[in-house]
């Protein structure tokens, strides 16, 4: 469902209030999907930075792979830290990638 959504900001507030006045102009369902490609955008970046951090190569796929399961699929244990999530998608992505039969030409 397309809806037209129509906000004025002035050009002399700050950012902040900028994003304020937009976040409190769209629909619940509209605000609720931003939150998720934002969060998809840090979990990603921090899938990322876990590269210097660690022995294991991490690709941009990788990361994204990560990001998808953590904030769309909620695939993650409550029990555990964020980082320790993370961490284990990311080693059951490298298994099932190493698991997965290379095609030979």
């Amino acid at each position: 469902m397309k809806q037209d959504i129509n906000i004025t900001i002035d050009k002399e507030c700050n950012p902040i209030e900028a994003a304020e006045t937009i976040y409190n102009s769209i629909p619940d369902t509209l605000r609720y999907e931003l939150y998720r490609k934002l969060r998809f955008h840090y979990v990603k970046n921090d899938v990322s930075t876990m590269a210097f951090y660690s022995d294991n190569l991490i690709t941009e796929e990788d990361a994204e792979a990560v990001a998808r399961r953590y904030v769309y699929d909620g695939n993650y244990e409550n029990n555990l830290s964020y980082s320790d999530n993370l961490e284990n998608l990311l080693n059951k992505i490298h298994q099932e990638q190493s698991n997965t039969p290379s095609m030979q030409m």
